[in-house]
């Protein structure tokens, strides 16, 4: 009898978050491709890959060949936006850093005229 109430709460509790969240956001997710917090949506997949086939002259391919195209053209969009963020970070850290030494002037080399400082 406790094990059938129990199965039955959980049961509730099981359907009621499909209720709240909605069946389509378990089964289909809204973007094809996602990197942090970046989305790329199917249709904007869609858009891409069309300019890329126009770019690249692949306008008669065969369903195989497509699927192939695609695949390939994913990993190249996920190169291109890991990179952006990549060179993103950096340039942020880079701003950061200027702050952190305004006295620098650029060279690799930190005491100018090969100085030494002076210690007492």
């Amino acid at each position: 009898m406790k094990t059938k109430i129990i199965t039955i709460f959980f049961s509730a509790i099981l359907a009621g978050s499909f209720l709240f969240m909605g069946f389509s956001r378990f089964i289909t997710p809204d973007y094809i491709l996602k990197i942090d917090n970046d989305k790329v949506t199917t249709a904007e997949f869609n858009q891409l890959f069309s300019e890329y086939k126009t770019n690249s002259n692949l306008k008669q391919l065969n369903p195989q060949a497509e699927i192939v195209a695609k695949i390939n053209y994913i990993g190249q969009l996920i190169n291109e936006i890991s990179l952006k963020k990549y060179l993103n970070e950096k340039i942020k850290l880079n701003e950061k850093n200027k702050w952190l030494f305004p006295l620098w002037n650029g060279s690799l080399d930190p005491l100018p005229n090969n100085k030494f400082p002076i210690i007492l």
